[in-house]
């Protein structure tokens, strides 16, 4: 992310260790929004991981978007139960 400065796009930016448990828990949503205080109809959460999408849609969190080919050494393919991209570049303006 910071190749392309997309970090200057968002409030914030946290990991699972930051929260101290893995994203796929609810106890990382808690942790974050007792951290940030966010609202969850404005929050947008990027994972390479289906199950983290399906935690973060579980707490309300309502726009998710999955990083497909996240590790350019595997070729996964896209999820598409979730609204996906591949590059960073296409998300900006």
């Amino acid at each position: 992310m910071q190749k392309i400065a997309l970090n200057t796009y968002f409030d914030d930016i946290i990991t699972s260790a930051d929260m101290g448990c893995p994203k796929e828990d609810l106890r990382y949503w808690q942790n974050a929004h007792s951290k940030l205080s966010f609202d969850n109809n404005k929050t947008l959460f990027i994972d390479d991981t289906p199950e983290c999408i399906d935690s973060a849609q579980r707490f309300g969190i309502k726009y998710c978007l999955v990083k497909d080919m996240a590790n350019s050494k595997r070729h996964e393919p896209s999820c598409s139960k979730f609204l996906s991209f591949k590059d960073f570049s296409e998300l900006l303006p």
